[in-house]
């Protein structure tokens, strides 16, 4: 594995590569899908829960995977935010050979605040990523109060250009309700854009990959069932990729 860190947008974001090296018992890892993985963390901060051991499970299931620590901070306009991420969307789109990444096969994973800002890059947008994964997004403009921000709401920002997008959310999350996740899943059926959702009975938020290492020593951040959506959204962006 070959791991590189760049600066990226006018803001000099970080953006952190996680790409398999090349080998030749591994022809096909030439070019992967990639990932670009989005923490949460209310626009406050960027979970480490949520950045290198996602990214690390999409590189060990077949795709290179990215991080961005976008700009976040109690006085940080989510605009910037949203800039970040369009700038590591554009530098990943123009360094394909630099990552080693399959054209037209880039997903953006999003958990939290980070699915926001997930799916703003998608919505509306004529080039955006060609698949989303977002972990208890949030969605609807009324959580912004909580963190202190003017998030606006993304989902009337949906049209059909939105990729198609895989969803999972814990049903008793107090945090960010899964009313937003139910929302954005009737938004995407009204303009017809393909999607996989997963609602689970039990869990807290901020799962991240609801397993241990991921726990950071708090019992009910472990939902093995929940950590299912890693395989399951991995089975997902092939199916959306076309790749085996």
């Amino acid at each position: 594995m070959k791991v590189t860190t760049h600066r990226v947008g006018e803001h000099e974001a970080v953006l952190t590569a996680y790409v398999q090296d090349p080998s030749e018992e591994l022809p096909d890892v030439r070019r992967r899908p990639g990932v670009l993985v989005l923490p949460g963390g209310g626009y406050l901060l960027t979970s480490d829960r949520e950045a290198e051991p996602v990214a690390l499970a999409y590189l060990a299931a077949g795709f290179n995977a990215f991080v961005l620590r976008y700009a976040v901070g109690p006085d940080v306009p989510v605009a910037r935010s949203r800039a970040d991420g369009r700038a590591a969307l554009r530098w990943l789109r123009r360094h394909t050979d630099e990552v080693a990444l399959a054209p037209e096969q880039l997903a953006v994973a999003g958990f939290s605040a980070g699915g926001h800002l997930a799916v703003s890059l998608a919505a509306g947008q004529d080039d955006p990523p060609d698949a989303l994964v977002l972990g208890y997004p949030v969605v609807l403009e009324e959580l912004g109060a909580l963190l202190g921000k003017q998030i606006g709401d993304v989902l009337g920002e949906l049209d059909a250009r939105t990729p198609p997008t895989f969803v999972f959310h814990t049903v008793p999350d107090e945090v960010v309700p899964v009313r937003h996740s139910l929302e954005l899943l009737a938004a995407l059926d009204r303009h017809g854009v393909p999607f996989e959702a997963h609602l689970y009975p039990e869990g807290v938020h901020g799962l991240s990959l609801a397993r241990r290492h991921t726990a950071g020593g708090r019992p009910e951040m472990v939902e093995p069932v929940v950590g299912g959506w890693m395989e399951d959204s991995v089975r997902f962006l092939r199916r959306a990729f076309g790749v085996d």
